[in-house]
């Protein structure tokens, strides 16, 4: 008798306990959970209803401060500390580790710095092509870096310096093209339009002393073409071969 009589004055406070439980009341459920383990201290089902209400009640007395761990994150997230907003993160956690606002920082988090040593990773192999002069490879991975990373100072700075040697090494194609077009000008003894492009070329590339002394050997081949061919013509002129000294003096014409 006295065994039923536990149960059915514990059946009481259960049923008034998951009342209050049903309306978040978890503080009156818990003072009736503890006043029914006082009758029946080994009922496990009361037990477990206390622990469970403790715990949530535990739960919410915590959450303002896990809150305040939350907001606190998401400040440091904004301000580009990810590492102290991961910690922030698992502060709130650890108050409540079912605090689903903690959990989505926590996600946030990871996935800045999954992206974060994505970029690391771009900057880097882009630092690597500069080093091995491939600047355009660079830029694409900076592109890239900068897309998913604006504030990104490193970044940025390396790819201004990959479009200047870029830019720089599209101009020592350039004039290595214009060179080589100059040469074969020369080698064809074309010496006005050979001239025409080293002088050229010269205004473009001023530091350049490769331009200056090939243009200074294409004159004086030209002054000394121009002599023969002269004293050629004089030959021809005193031999009275018309004919071949007006081809000559064509061809003087043409080349000068």
């Amino acid at each position: 008798d006295r065994d039923v009589t536990g149960v059915q004055t514990c059946a009481l406070p259960i049923s008034t306990c998951r009342w209050h439980v049903e309306r978040n009341q978890f503080s009156e459920a818990r003072d009736l959970l503890r006043y029914a383990l006082q009758i029946q201290p080994e009922n496990q089902r009361v037990r477990s209803l206390f622990e469970n209400v403790s715990a949530e009640l535990k739960r919410i007395l915590v959450r303002p401060k896990a809150q305040q761990f939350v907001d606190k994150g998401r400040a440091l997230l904004q301000e580009g500390k990810t590492l102290d907003a991961k910690v922030a993160a698992e502060n709130a956690l650890h108050l409540d580790s079912s605090f689903e606002p903690a959990r989505e920082l926590q996600r946030v988090v990871r996935e800045e710095m999954d992206r974060s040593q994505l970029v690391k990773g771009w900057v880097l192999a882009a630092k690597q092509h500069l080093a091995e002069g491939l600047p355009e490879e660079a830029e694409n991975l900076l592109i890239r870096a900068l897309q998913t990373e604006p504030e990104n100072k490193q970044a940025a700075e390396l790819q201004v310096q990959a479009a200047k040697e870029k830019l720089e090494r599209h101009n020592r194609l350039r004039l290595l093209e214009k060179l080589q077009y100059a040469r074969d000008l020369w080698m064809r003894q074309e010496y006005r339009p050979c001239i025409q492009v080293l002088v050229d070329l010269e205004k473009e590339f001023p530091e350049e002393e490769e331009v200056s002394k090939l243009l200074e050997t294409v004159r004086d081949d030209q002054m000394d073409q121009r002599r023969h061919l002269v004293l050629d013509v004089e030959n021809l002129l005193e031999a009275c071969h018309f004919q071949e000294c007006s081809s000559l003096l064509e061809k003087l014409f043409l080349q000068f």
